[in-house]
């Protein structure tokens, strides 16, 4: 990760990352790139973030991390040149997440697929799956991987197994 963040981002924290989950997976990957984004914004559709004391209490600890809880992700909005620029939220304050610079969105969460917040820069299947050949996308930097692909079986071995893939098509288009 620190190689893409310097060769996409330059060495500023001038970045936001939106991360859909509040499990201990998505606190932990929430805190690892609070060091690298100017912000990062945790989305949890529960009242409180379901991972561990020990990741909420530096989660609270970061000023650049800023939770979400009773809330899920709506939608997202593209410059039309396959950015994310927006991201908008369905809770009690509609919130909304802009960035020109681009947004990253990380999706840690449970066992249905929740693509439709991709749904305006990725077709989403009406059970809430992505449908593609693979981990890639038709969308610059956008890589699907675990529980919002379409697959046969869904298992965290299949989930990691996605990630290693998306993370192969990603060193590929760095030239690693």
């Amino acid at each position: 990760l620190r190689q893409i963040e310097r060769l996409f981002y330059g060495s500023g924290r001038d970045y936001v990352v939106v991360m859909n989950g509040g499990s201990a997976g998505a606190g932990k990957e929430a805190l690892y790139l609070s060091q690298f984004a100017r912000e990062v914004h945790i989305v949890q559709n529960q009242p409180e973030l379901m991972c561990i004391a020990q990741f909420r209490e530096a989660i609270e600890a970061e000023d650049n991390v800023i939770v979400h809880t009773g809330a899920t992700l709506k939608n997202v909005k593209s410059d039309g040149k396959g950015k994310i620029t927006a991201v908008y939220l369905d809770d009690e304050n509609n919130t909304e997440i802009f960035a020109e610079d681009g947004i990253e969105v990380f999706a840690l969460i449970g066992q249905n697929g929740n693509g439709s917040p991709l749904s305006s820069v990725l077709p989403v299947e009406e059970n809430g799956y992505i449908r593609q050949d693979g981990v890639g996308t038709s969308v610059k930097g956008l890589w699907t991987a675990g529980d919002v692909r379409v697959k046969a079986v869904r298992q965290v071995a299949t989930a990691v197994s996605d990630g290693c893939l998306a993370g192969i098509e990603a060193a590929k288009v760095l030239g690693r």
